[in-house]
């Protein structure tokens, strides 16, 4: 091997002026191709095309130095008859120390060297069997920081042309370097981008998933299918426990891999650099040679692996599992700019994690809370149904003797009034109330049983014509004059003859409690969001309001009355998802409110409907 003494003074000047000229004429075409975002692979093609045009060499060579990983990467060759070999072979580059064709221009010795042949030593990236020849390699260098190597092959010559060829590498080789950092700093670039938004997409349809299985699968494969790296494998920290499940992983001959089985162990150790990522600041881990630094015998399942990472799934400060990864495949090197490619995607399927888990743990509740409600709403019913039952047979019971008292006390006080005492006829007559009584709370557990058995028939109606029909159906049984106001009031989402009991109740309450009155009113309408019932009767005391509504229980003006009504009030109303409520004062009257379904418009201002009720006096 020879070296070129004084590549900056050549033989013949002018003829290197016009051949460097002429190679920088290919400069344009090939920067349009850059543009144009063109593969690394045509670009190198495209300038070893131009390196052979002018006939001083045969066939010539690339070999892009990747710093990052310490290597070379053959990038083919092109000859003059058009024949290619495309590249790709990644080689190594030689140890400190090591002599080879190529080492001189490594450590920046030589900026050109020439020789008889190929280098036939393993480890040197020029090892191209070819035909006999001699060879020029010149170094492509943008300062101190090597760019890669380009090699000529011409046939032997003269010392003159030898070195003359050496010359026009050497310039040529300063002007390429420049333009193959441009193409490939812009192609890392594009790849980066589009490996970004791959792993985007990968993202998010991680965080569109629900399984945990499916997340994680989508995960490992989106990382493979990106080409950071040859083989990936997930693992879940298990809540709790200082140990990782598997989940998906990848065989040694990259298929994907159902890794359920396998667990990795989180050591003891603050050493341990598993404990270091779960409990340290330890953002990730990088290994060069993993193989040698655990010390791993033939035959285990990582042997052979080198270029190894370990990345936590982290949610907050929650770590919820990790990712591995290595290059088995490829032998590539993996680089922390590799591994910031991933950090976003590992933080995205972290969340998707639990979120997946979240989504988990309420299905799982949703699940059990349904068949909780449905076991209880079973029993309800059926306790509801024993309930009708129990009702409606005790009143049918109760119904028949009752009728038989009161049926032998009205003969008695009416048939034979004058053979009785006076204080047997009064004890008759209370009797007979009292059976009147029983006869009211016996209709009344009937009608609240019937309640209990029915179900909504929901519909648009107007309270006002509703009430004015409950008005019609009641007012024969009062004997005292009144005047009823009915105001138009705005229409409600109800069931319409529910509705109809419920004015009914409320109208007949309020008839009740103004017998007394001198000047009976009665008005019924809508106002601050809630229909009402209002009358100037007994009223009540306030302090017993929460009794009316009770079953049985009822108080105004301090005498008993049956409740019964106010109880399916509250009942009905209850059923539609409303309230009702009272207000009154002793002597002044009362006010019966309440809401009921979706109140639907507003009554007209200022308007009324009056319904006089004087009915004929007994």
């Amino acid at each position: 091997m020879d070296e070129h003494p004084d590549a900056s003074q050549p033989s013949n000047g002018a003829a290197l002026a016009r051949r460097v000229a002429a190679l920088v004429g290919h400069l344009a075409r090939i920067h349009a191709r850059i543009a144009n975002y063109a593969d690394m692979g045509e670009i190198v093609s495209a300038l070893c095309e131009a390196t052979v045009s002018g006939g001083e060499f045969e066939r010539a060579g690339i070999l892009v130095f990747e710093e990052r990983r310490g290597e070379f990467i053959d990038m083919g060759y092109w000859d003059v008859s058009g024949a290619a070999r495309n590249g790709g072979r990644a080689v190594q580059c030689p140890s400190s120390g090591t002599e080879c064709v190529c080492a001189a221009l490594i450590r920046g010795d030589e900026t050109v060297l020439h020789c008889d042949s190929m280098c036939r030593l393993p480890f040197c990236p020029l090892t191209e069997p070819h035909e006999n020849g001699a060879c020029v390699v010149a170094a492509l260098r943008m300062g101190d920081r090597l760019i890669g190597l380009i090699w000529g092959q011409h046939e032997r010559g003269g010392t003159e042309e030898d070195s003359s060829n050496a010359n026009i590498l050497a310039h040529w080789s300063a002007v390429l370097a420049g333009t193959l950092e441009h193409a490939r700093l812009l192609h890392e670039n594009r790849r980066r981008l589009l490996l970004a938004a791959q792993l985007a997409r990968v993202g998010a349809a991680t965080a569109a998933e629900s399984n945990i299985s499916e997340v994680l699968r989508l995960a490992r494969d989106g990382i493979v299918d990106a080409g950071l790296l040859d083989r990936v494998a997930i693992f879940l920290r298990e809540p709790g426990e200082d140990r990782f499940l598997g989940s998906w992983g990848t065989t040694r001959e990259g298929e994907i891999e159902d890794l359920s089985e396998r667990i990795i162990r989180i050591g003891a150790s603050p050493k341990d650099s598993l404990y270091q990522i779960v409990y340290g600041d330890m953002p990730f881990l990088l290994t060069d040679d993993y193989t040698a630094a655990e010390n791993l015998p033939p035959g285990h399942r990582m042997y052979g692996v080198r270029s190894h990472c370990v990345l936590p799934l982290r949610a907050g400060k929650e770590i919820v599992g990790i990712i591995v990864g290595d290059n088995l495949l490829t032998d590539r090197r993996i680089t922390e700019e590799d591994v910031a490619l991933l950090l976003p995607l590992s933080e995205q399927v972290a969340v998707a994690v639990v979120n997946a888990r979240l989504h988990s743990e309420l299905t799982r509740a949703r699940e059990s809370l349904a068949e909780e409600v449905r076991v209880r709403t079973a029993d309800l019913e059926d306790l509801s149904a024993e309930m009708s039952a129990f009702v409606h047979t005790l009143s049918h019971d109760l119904r028949s003797p009752v009728r038989a008292v009161e049926a032998f006390i009205y003969s008695a006080l009416h048939y034979a009034p004058a053979a009785l005492p006076l204080e047997v006829r009064r004890d008759l007559e209370r009797a007979h109330a009292s059976t009147d009584r029983m006869g009211q709370l016996i209709e009344a557990l009937l009608a609240l049983a019937r309640l209990g058995r029915r179900r909504l028939n929901l519909e648009t109606v107007h309270p006002d014509e509703i009430a004015a029909q409950a008005l019609s159906s009641i007012r024969s049984s009062f004997s005292h004059g009144v005047d009823v106001r009915i105001l138009p009031m705005p229409t409600a989402l109800a069931d319409a003859e529910m509705l109809r009991i419920v004015y009914g109740e409320l109208l007949d309450n309020a008839m009740r409690a103004t017998r007394g009155a001198t000047l009976a009113r009665v008005e019924v309408g809508y106002s601050d969001g809630s229909y009402y019932v209002s009358d100037n009767g007994i009223g009540f005391e306030q302090q017993y309001v929460h009794a009316l509504f009770d079953l049985f229980r009822g108080s105004q003006g301090g005498s008993e009355q049956l409740g019964a009504g106010l109880a399916i009030v509250r009942r009905v109303i209850g059923m539609h998802g409303g309230a009702v409520w009272a207000e009154g004062v002793v002597g002044e009257g009362a006010v019966f409110r309440f809401t009921i379904g979706e109140t639907r418009g507003a009554p007209p201002a200022n308007a009324h409907t009056v319904v006089s009720h004087a009915a004929e006096q007994g």
